[in-house]
């Protein structure tokens, strides 16, 4: 593992520092009263370096300011930082200086910018490649990472999830689920879609999709059902032989004229239109129920869409309503602390300046009396005064961070609004064409209803009947015999309607049979869906205990809880940090830098690279506090020297 120490530290007109050179062992202790300097060290480091501070801001004034509180032009600043790794040392120096031009007919040169040179080791080089040479030790961002206890813990919660999850490769979820193993049927879902929601709603709409069938099923079997015949095929058959058969013997035994032919032809044609009649009533019959099917069907999945569409709706109020209770929390928090705020600001010693004056005997004191008790009193004095500024310090971090929930909680329902506003109008428009394709299957008759070319045949069977029972009339001879046939004839033109009827009912079993089966098979492919929505949901709890596991093995002490569970079950990324199951935000300032250390040396460890720590306020700390790393540590300490004190 390379580790990289600061060896040495120059600086000339940086900042506050006119000229400042420092050397530094493995644990240097640099200390002073605040505006001493301290930061403005590890502000150079950075900037020679990298261009910034150490809280990464590129605009920073680094001249020195003059007694009006200007910076002080026409001065080089230079930063120069000799570094080592154990086997080699390098000197990094930056200098930069001001351009100014005299313009042709102006009295005075105006500024016209900086100009930065670069060296290492006494070589000038370009700014591209002192960049590289610096980015041959560590890169920017990992720097910025394991120096500052601050650095990480103050990042936006997703940065640091993301760093969190990147430090163990391209955790994607197919090379999860390999990892975790068992998952097969979902496998391909994994290696091709974005994120487990959207495997999710995919599985989700095919289920729903698949009950809806399940529900209309019974239905469409309970129709065909309804129109199966309670007549024998094939008793009807056989009665329909046997009326043939007396007609026959009739018409045999009948004197033949062309009266009775023509009444004969007659009743067959009308036989024949009947049947024509009844063909055109069977099609009609199935195009009718077959069309309020399809409009049945429509009208039950756009039912079961502003079912789904209106639990989304509800869902996203209540996440809606969660979010405000905590943004409203965190309010009441923020308001809490700025009261806390101004009474501590206001507070004031509870104890005096002493007296030069006995109160007993009314002497004054002796001036050896009187300076110890100033002693005593100022140091009282200083130990009040850092308490009550870290109080301050620690209320103004609490009320930040308690302003970023608000901001964070607010931007969630504001985009949560948006979801919902969306999934509202989704839901009229989809109430809507719901009505309308309800409103269309009760407009479709349940009766069929008779055609032109249906009633046109029935007007010629009741013309036949009519010539049949004329010519009846006109031949009163074999009257009889004929008005048997002629009942055989109407006897056997029943039969053959219900015939038809009981060659139908093969047809609808067979439509039963095929629904039947298909329910089964509806049955179980939804059994087969809710099973890779149980494993999907199974998928994502161990994904994120097996990425919590990992990430939270690498630290001693310090937690980070990564996922979420939401009112609805889903599961929300979040990323908060936790020290020994305390917040982050809740602890002290001690034990804050304390947490940022270990996160430093947990990090180092996975990037294989160490680098100087800057330790901002290390009063706050205890030696046995600090986590056992092999590094260089350069403690910045408050104290009442008013000249910066290096150790």
């Amino acid at each position: 593992m390379k580790n990289y120490v600061l060896d040495r530290i120059e600086l000339r007109n940086f900042k506050g520092a006119r000229s400042l050179d420092i050397d530094l062992g493995v644990r240097t202790e640099i200390s002073g009263a605040n505006a001493s300097g301290k930061t403005t060290v590890f502000d150079s480091f950075c900037w020679v370096l990298f261009g910034k501070d150490s809280s990464g801001s590129e605009k920073f004034e680094i001249r020195t300011l003059g007694k009006d509180g200007k910076p002080v032009d026409n001065t080089e600043i230079l930063v120069s930082a000799t570094i080592s790794n154990g086997m080699e040392q390098h000197v990094f120096t930056k200098t930069q200086k001001q351009k100014w031009v005299k313009k042709r007919g102006s009295t005075a040169p105006t500024f016209q910018g900086n100009i930065n040179s670069y060296e290492v080791d006494g070589y000038p080089m370009s700014e591209t490649d002192y960049k590289k040479a610096v980015a041959g030790m560590v890169s920017e961002d990992i720097f910025k990472l394991i120096t500052n206890p601050q650095a990480f813990p103050n990042m936006p919660w997703k940065e640091q999830r993301k760093i969190l999850v990147s430090l163990f490769g391209d955790m994607t979820n197919e090379s999860i689920a390999t990892e975790i193993g068992g998952y097969e049927p979902i496998m391909a879902d994994l290696r091709v879609a974005k994120s487990t929601d959207d495997i999710q709603k995919k599985y989700s709409k095919a289920l729903s999709t698949l009950k809806g069938q399940l529900e209309e099923i019974p239905i469409r079997i309970d129709t065909l059902n309804s129109q199966i015949s309670d007549a024998d095929a094939e008793a009807l058959q056989a009665k329909r032989a046997e009326l043939t058969e007396k007609v026959s013997a009739l018409r045999n035994a009948q004197a033949v004229d062309d009266t009775a032919d023509k009444r004969r032809k007659l009743l067959e044609e009308r036989i024949e239109l009947q049947r024509k009649a009844n063909e055109i009533q069977k099609k009609g019959e199935e195009a009718q129920y077959e069309k309020r099917r399809k409009e049945a069907e429509k009208s039950l999945e756009l039912g079961r869409q502003v079912t789904e569409l209106d639990r989304t709706a509800a869902d996203k109020r209540r996440e809606i309503h969660s979010m405000t209770l905590k943004a409203q929390a965190e309010e009441d928090s923020v308001n809490r602390l700025k009261d806390s705020w101004r009474s501590e600001k206001a507070a004031k010693p509870d104890f005096d300046k002493p007296a030069e004056i006995c109160p007993t005997c009314g002497q004054r004191l002796t001036e050896k009396q009187i300076a110890d008790n100033m002693k005593r009193y100022n140091g009282r004095l200083t130990a009040w005064q850092e308490k009550h500024d870290a109080k301050l310090k620690q209320i103004t971090y609490d009320g930040k961070q308690a302003s970023a929930n608000v901001k964070k909680y607010k931007e969630e329902i504001k985009a949560l609004q948006g979801e919902l506003t969306a999934t509202e109008a989704e839901l009229k428009k989809m109430e809507r064409a719901y009505s309308s394709a309800k409103k269309k299957v009760s407009e479709i008759p349940a009766e069929w209803t008779p055609t032109k070319a249906y009633l046109a045949l029935i007007e010629k069977i009741k013309s036949k009947t009519e010539e049949i029972e004329a010519l009846k009339s006109a031949q009163p001879d074999n009257q009889d015999s004929a008005r048997q046939i002629s009942e055989l004839l109407e006897a056997i033109r029943q039969v053959d309607v219900e015939i038809g009827k009981a060659q139908m009912n093969e047809e609808y079993k067979a439509q039963i049979e095929e629904l039947t089966a298909e329910q089964k098979a509806v049955a179980q492919r939804i059994a087969d869906t809710e099973m890779i929505v149980d494993m999907v949901q199974d998928f994502v709890r161990r994904k994120m205990e097996l990425i919590g596991s990992k990430v939270n093995g690498l630290f001693n002490g310090v937690n980070f809880k990564l996922f979420d569970v939401q009112i609805n079950g889903g599961i929300r990324e979040v990323c908060e940090c936790t020290v020994n199951g305390v917040p982050y935000g809740s602890l002290n300032n001690g034990h804050r830098i304390v947490a940022g250390l270990e996160i430093i040396r947990a990090l180092q460890e996975v990037y294989g690279v160490k680098a100087p720590i800057f330790i901002d306020n290390a009063e706050a700390i205890n030696d046995f506090n600090i986590p056992a790393m092999d590094n260089q540590m350069i403690l910045l300490k408050v104290t009442d020297d008013d000249k910066l004190t290096v150790k």
